[in-house]
C-alpha cells in the first residue's frame, strides 16, 4: 500500500506542489532528493553608491523591495531604467502625474522650446501635487520594425514655478520630434488646472546610466 506525501517547493521564484510516493516500512526519498539539485538563492536589487533600492521593512526584519523602480539620491527623486535622449539606457525619473493633458509637456510657441505643463488644482486647502520633472517620449524611425515602448527615447524636463495661464496655441512635440499644434488643448484641461514653466530639456547625461545584463 502506498502513502502520499505532499510538499510545497519554491522553485525559480514560484510556489511548485510536488507530490511524493513513500511505500510503508520504507524511507522512501528524501524532500531535497526529489527536488534534485538545489534551487539557487533569489537575487535581490542592490543598492549603487547613487541609485538606491526602496523597500518597505516589516517589524519582524522582512523586507520588500519596490519592484522596477530606484531612488537617484543625486536628483532626489524616483528613477526607472529606460531609454534616454541619447539613446543610451539611463535611470529616468519616474514622476506620478496626473495622466491625460495633466502632467505633460506643452509649448507655447511653434518652435516647442517655450514649455509649460499643467498640474490639477488640488481640494480646498491642499497644497497642489506637483511633480519634480515631465517626460516626453520620440521613437525613432526604422525600417518596417514594430516600435515597443522599451524603444522610446526619454526627454526630461524640470518644472519650474507657477506662471499664468496660456491664452494662444499649444503645441506638442510629436513621436517623431515635429512639432504640432494641440487643438482646443485649453478647452479640453480640467477647470482650475494650475500651469507650471519648464525649464530647457535636461541633457541625457544628467542621469544615471546603465548597462543591460544577464546573470550566468
Amino acid at each position: 500500500m502506498n502513502l502520499k506525501q505532499t510538499a510545497w517547493a519554491l522553485v525559480g521564484g514560484g510556489l511548485v506542489y510536488v507530490a511524493l510516493a513513500a511505500r510503508v516500512g520504507s524511507a522512501g526519498p528524501s524532500f531535497t532528493e526529489a527536488l534534485g539539485d538545489p534551487v539557487p538563492p533569489a537575487q535581490a536589487d542592490v543598492s549603487g553608491t547613487r541609485l538606491k533600492s526602496k523597500y518597505i521593512a516589516g517589524a519582524d526584519g522582512s523586507r520588500l523591495v519596490e519592484p522596477d523602480v530606484l531612488f537617484d539620491s543625486q536628483l532626489g527623486v524616483d528613477c526607472r531604467f529606460g531609454k534616454a535622449a541619447d539613446g543610451a539606457v539611463r535611470c529616468v525619473p519616474a514622476d506620478v502625474t496626473g495622466g491625460g493633458w495633466l502632467g505633460a509637456p506643452f509649448f507655447k510657441d511653434d518652435a516647442c522650446t517655450d514649455g509649460v505643463t499643467f498640474v490639477a488644482a488640488p481640494p480646498p486647502g491642499c497644497a497642489p501635487s506637483v511633480p519634480a520633472h515631465v517626460v516626453r517620449f520620440t521613437a525613432p524611425a526604422y525600417c518596417s520594425v514594430v516600435r515597443s515602448s522599451a524603444d522610446q527615447h526619454a526627454h526630461v524636463y524640470a518644472v519650474g514655478q507657477v506662471v499664468p495661464r496660456p491664452s494662444g496655441p499649444m503645441y506638442y512635440v510629436d513621436g517623431d520630434g515635429s512639432c504640432r499644434e494641440q487643438v482646443n488643448l485649453l478647452g479640453a484641461l480640467p477647470q482650475g488646472a494650475i500651469t507650471y514653466d519648464l525649464g530647457t530639456e535636461l541633457p541625457a547625461s544628467t542621469f544615471a546610466a546603465g548597462t543591460a545584463g544577464v546573470d550566468p
